[in-house]
């Protein structure tokens, strides 16, 4: 009889660690269910903050990890220093708000930013602004919740017990998140004269923009993908920039039109 393989761990990393990392760090995580990057609290929040679900990246199905939740981009506030390499003059001096109320030139609410980047000029008043949005593929939060039952601390360790419950679709949800939450932004931030950052997986970027790029200087957007790089040493992933890309809005709308694809 041959004996059923034991069902691989599809979680990458749970609060902030590979399931495999037994170290004091990563068990101090784990146990406190804290967030190492950057949460708005030192909690990990996901989902629910009482019971958060902790899960940060999961692997694909080629065994690499895919960030699924947007406060793992944090780490280090890499991706802060890179919006802030696109939207403001070199040496400029900048702050970063996170969760803003965006409204148009015409007053509409258009949302909530992920967060705001202002430059400031010697004097302390403001010089510049604009935005950085992060997308997680935040339809693959349901997949995990039907893993929630499935995850125990035994041992200090975190077991899976079925794989099969593990269904999402990377590129759907990125582009529903692209489509319902990003573009009415862009519309009011074009109102205002502001530019615009957007953080994304590399696994994912390509199945989102397949339009004309252009120069840094010309563009009102600037993607920046993200990957996750594997420390075998520390038994660690470390966020690493993998690309910078540069379009404008008017070629980004107009991508969407041809795919005739509804922005609600």
């Amino acid at each position: 009889m041959v004996k059923k393989a034991e069902p691989k761990n599809p979680l990458s990393e749970v609060f902030g660690f590979p399931t495999s990392n037994k170290s004091e760090r990563a068990l101090h995580f784990q146990t406190n269910r804290l967030c190492p990057f950057n949460n708005v609290v030192p909690n990990c929040t996901k989902v629910n903050a009482i019971h958060p679900e902790g899960v940060c990246s999961v692997l694909d199905s080629d065994g690499r990890a895919t960030i699924i939740c947007q406060v793992r981009f944090q780490e280090d506030l890499l991706v802060g220093t890179e919006a802030a390499a696109f939207l403001f003059p070199e040496d400029s001096k900048w702050m970063i708000y996170p969760r803003v109320k965006l409204k148009d030139a015409s007053g509409k609410s258009a949302g909530t930013v992920d967060m705001m980047l202002v430059s400031y000029n010697d004097d302390g008043f403001i010089a510049d602004a604009g935005a950085l949005e992060i997308l997680a593929p935040y339809k693959s939060r349901f997949a995990v919740a039907q893993l929630r039952n499935q995850l125990a601390f035994a041992r200090g360790d975190i077991r899976l017990a079925n794989r099969t419950n593990l269904s999402y679709d990377l590129r759907q949800s990125s582009r529903e998140e692209l489509l319902g939450r990003t573009i009415p932004k862009l519309a009011a931030l074009r109102s205002l004269n502001m530019k615009l950052a957007i953080a994304v997986d590399d696994r994912q970027f390509p199945n989102l923009v397949d339009c004309e790029q252009v120069k840094a200087s010309h563009a009102e957007i600037s993607w920046l993908t993200f990957g996750l790089h594997f420390d075998k040493p520390d038994n660690t992933y470390r966020l690493t920039l993998k690309q910078r890309a540069f379009t404008s809005g008017d070629a980004l709308q107009k991508l969407l039109d041809d795919e005739e694809l509804a922005v609600a």
